[in-house]
């Protein structure tokens, strides 16, 4: 089994259903070009919309880039009430899909940054985020429904 089948393996089973979640992958070859169209190419041809200049960048934000993972992982989308993963599982889990990731330049972006996003599906609240090198491209999804 690869590295990125465990890691989806292992997501799954610690959120345990609290969330519909979808994780893949791709060939950054058959994405090509800057990376925001790379993203939108991607999660097009998952049956998601695409969102073009509404992708942020997380490697120019001042925060850590897996911590907009983290903080989405730790608590209900919805209500808020609700911990889905403790702070250092929530961590982890972020940290782990990022480190898939070593093979040339890296790029991490995010439909969501605190309370705006710019939706890719149509679910009440999501969290989007799309990581690429130059050999994988990948999308975590978190969708929720209030």
């Amino acid at each position: 089994m690869d590295d990125f089948t465990t890691f989806v393996e292992r997501t799954a089973k610690l959120l345990n259903d609290e969330v519909e979640l979808t994780i893949r992958e791709g060939s950054r070859s058959d994405f090509p070009g800057e990376p925001r169209d790379a993203a939108d190419a991607f999660v097009s041809s998952l049956g998601f919309t695409p969102i073009g200049d509404g992708w942020l960048d997380l490697d120019k934000d001042a925060a850590e880039p897996s911590s907009h993972l983290a903080n989405i992982l730790k608590r209900d989308l919805v209500g808020h009430n609700l911990d889905w993963l403790s702070a250092s599982d929530a961590k982890a889990c972020a940290e782990e899909f990022y480190s898939l990731f070593k093979h040339g330049k890296v790029t991490r972006l995010a439909n969501r940054i605190g309370n705006g996003w710019n939706p890719i599906t149509s679910s009440t609240i999501e969290a989007a985020f799309v990581s690429m090198d130059d050999s994988r491209i990948a999308l975590f999804l978190v969708e929720a429904e209030d």
